[in-house]
């Protein structure tokens, strides 16, 4: 990031990209240069083998005020977007666009939700612990442990570094987080439940004797008693998640669920691996979700 704002700073350009080298180009957007540095293309998920060349569009970018006038210029996509892509290529038509060349930095496409907790994990092992919990079993044998600042763990509760818990967040006596675990602020976790390899958005409150693993849990989201979120596909292969309309191979062995905003899982539900559940929706008490779960206004699902 560092690295694009100074190469903005020190070049007369309107645009600088963050290109990063890939072994699976055809995979992203592949970015096609001319005159050495200067973007001349950005090509979608070119087929293997056609690809222009290895270094992908990291999505990072430092953007004048031109960049405005390249959006209102290109209209909606058919998704009914303004496209930024659209946008850098007419730029690059009149070799305004540079790229920043990233070499030996660790990089990952968040679009995907297993990517996402991926990033997670890396960045919480590099996190620089601030102060000692005196309340909490604090293991840090595979990680630092970080709680912000106005954050209460009480006596009993464990922590498993890596993991971070945000400020005005409370983990209750026999509940664990960790290891690789980011809770958000104004969290509850209360007794007795466990949160590992996850990421839990600010406000949520997971209840007591819950088990949630490789899952991302939106803001507000209202987690009951007992809930579990399977990580494992019951056929035993690795897990199916959806992915833009369509079913993708995740490649992963362990891979729970998606919660959106303000969706509420009621008492003793199991959610099983690969589930997106969307913003607001309802899951009654008990229930066993198999599938996607869509808003509904009575929302229960079985």
């Amino acid at each position: 990031l560092e690295g694009v704002a100074r190469e903005f700073a020190s070049r007369r350009v309107e645009a600088v990209v963050l290109g990063v080298e890939v072994e699976n180009p055809w995979e992203y957007g592949v970015l096609k240069l001319r005159k050495g540095d200067m973007l001349e293309d950005v090509v979608e998920k070119p087929k293997p083998g056609s690809e222009p060349s290895n270094l992908v569009n990291g999505g990072i970018y430092a953007l004048a005020p031109a960049i405005f006038e390249a959006l209102a210029e290109v209209g909606l996509s058919p998704r009914g977007e303004r496209e930024l892509t659209d946008a850098l290529r007419k730029l690059a038509v009149r070799g305004a666009v540079a790229v920043y060349r990233a070499s030996g930095v660790w990089w990952r496409d968040v679009g995907r939700p297993w990517d996402l907790l991926d990033a997670n994990s890396h960045y919480l092992s590099l996190l620089e612990e601030e102060a000692e919990i005196e309340e909490a079993i604090v293991d840090r044998s595979r990680g630092p442990v970080v709680v912000e600042r106005g954050a209460e763990i009480e006596r009993g509760a464990v922590l498993v570094g890596p993991c971070y818990i945000g400020s005005r967040s409370l983990v209750c006596r026999g509940a664990r987080v960790g290891p690789y675990a980011s809770i958000g602020r104004s969290v509850e976790v209360r007794e007795l439940s466990i949160v590992e390899n996850s990421i839990v958005m600010n406000r949520t409150k997971i209840g007591e004797g819950a088990v949630i693993s490789y899952s991302i849990l939106g803001e507000g989201v209202e987690v009951g008693d007992r809930v579990v979120f399977e990580c494992r596909s019951k056929s035993g292969k690795t897990v199916r998640m959806s992915i833009k309309g369509r079913k993708v191979d995740t490649g992963r062995e362990k891979m729970g669920a998606v919660v959106g905003d303000s969706a509420s899982i009621g008492d003793g539900a199991t959610i099983s691996a690969g589930v997106i559940v969307w913003n607001g929706a309802r899951i009654r008490a008990g229930a066993t979700v198999v599938e996607d779960v869509l808003y509904c206004r009575e929302g229960t699902r079985d």
